[in-house]
């Protein structure tokens, strides 16, 4: 496979991905006799298993583990405390619970590929573009949610990926800014946790057509800005593309 040019080795991975570690591995662990929340965690750690099969086979691409940063780490701990306390309070221990395993199970595999292989192979190539690399990655990152259209409506989905396409370039931000995964995976996480806590299990709101265009738009502007703020510094402070330069 090293002979094909690496945009085709991108996109070859990508559609193994979504063939192998969301529809086959998903239906490996809906085949086995568990209940929803242990087939969640199983159909996940197949999809952990894929990409890290699929990029030591096609694109080896170095990710970056640094822990973080020890305020950094305050902050996620006493959030995660608050939407937990507030759960508790409101729903009870067992949505708690689904909230920490959603959250960790969307976030863990989807950042390990889109952030750790994809993003940072688009950035490896492009070093002088990173914007281009943070869009692209995120284009594909809301191309994945396409899956959904086999148990949702095209709207919810379309609505859907606009809002996660702001979210994915501010995900990738944040790998650009602190150069360790751990910074979009702990956002990531925690952002499915609240969305559990407030909308249930499915994690998804509901309302009037409007209302939910308006709010996708809404939220994904919201990314858009925030990510600018995490990046206004200048390329000097983006500690993932000094790591890169040194590989």
């Amino acid at each position: 496979m090293t002979q094909l040019k690496w945009g085709w080795r991108v996109l070859l991975g990508f559609g193994l991905e979504l063939a192998l570690g969301e529809f086959a591995a998903a239906g490996l662990a809906q085949a086995l006799p568990l209940a929803a929340l242990p087939t969640l965690i199983s159909y996940k750690l197949l999809t952990i298993l894929v990409v890290i099969g699929l990029n030591a086979w096609l694109l080896k691409q170095r990710l970056f583990w640094a822990p973080l940063a020890i305020g950094t780490f305050g902050w996620v701990l006493i959030l995660w405390l608050l939407i937990g306390g507030a759960t508790l309070q409101a729903h009870g221990i067992f949505r708690v619970i689904s909230g920490i395993v959603i959250g960790a199970c969307a976030a863990l595999p989807e950042e390990l590929f889109c952030r750790g292989v994809l993003f940072g192979q688009l950035l490896f190539r492009w070093p002088r573009h990173p914007r281009r690399a943070l869009g692209a990655s995120a284009g594909l990152f809301a191309a994945m949610h396409l899956i959904n259209l086999t148990h949702q409506s095209a709207f919810l989905t379309g609505i859907q990926m606009v809002q996660v396409f702001g979210l994915g370039v501010l995900l990738a931000a944040l790998y650009l800014r602190s150069g360790t995964l751990w910074a979009p995976i702990a956002f990531h996480a925690t952002l499915d946790f609240a969305a559990v806590a407030i909308h249930g299990s499915s994690g998804m709101p509901t309302g009037t057509t409007s209302s939910l265009v308006s709010g996708s738009v809404f939220w994904c502007v919201l990314y858009l800005i925030a990510s600018a703020l995490v990046l206004q510094r200048g390329r000097q402070s983006w500690r993932l593309l000094t790591k890169l330069a040194a590989d």
